[in-house]
């Protein structure tokens, strides 16, 4: 190859490694504020008798295989507990449900990912389901806080 064509190659490496790695770091950034985001969300459910604490909630996510269980109880099991404390305190009764299919839908199209070929299908599903997972977390974090200040 003449040098031209050498520099032309590296300078595309180098080009695509960028690249990767802004995605990457976006990425990071992403999983880093989605268990901020859990953690707050579990937060807000231990004064009704919440099944994990927060810590757990995010901490359990890092034990390899075992986070392919514990992503059910964090998200899953987190709706359930919303929509059982909201139900059974009549305070909380403006504050809206959660679709408990919508985040069981999540941790099973993760675990679906790792299946070649539907894996793709599969991730692409969860980033549309996470995000409105995160929004719906989201807006039961913030009316917490809402009721919370109107009560003081």
């Amino acid at each position: 190859p003449s040098p031209e064509e050498m520099a032309s190659g590296i300078s595309g490496a180098i080009f695509g490694g960028g690249i990767l790695s802004i995605g990457l770091i976006i990425i990071t950034v992403a999983i880093i504020l989605s268990y901020i985001f859990l953690y707050r969300a579990w937060f807000v459910l231990q004064p009704g008798g919440a099944r994990t604490s927060p810590g757990k909630a995010v901490g359990f996510m890092f034990i390899p295989f075992f986070n392919f269980y514990w992503i059910f109880v964090s998200f899953h099991g987190w709706a359930q507990d919303w929509n059982r404390i909201r139900n059974s305190h009549s305070n909380l009764a403006s504050i809206p449900t959660v679709s408990e299919g919508l985040f069981l839908a999540g941790p099973i199209s993760i675990v679906v990912s790792i299946v070649p070929l539907i894996g793709v299908l599969a991730s692409l599903a969860y980033m549309v389901i996470f995000f409105i997972m995160l929004f719906n977390i989201c807006k039961v974090v913030n009316a917490m806080a809402d009721a919370s200040q109107q009560a003081n």
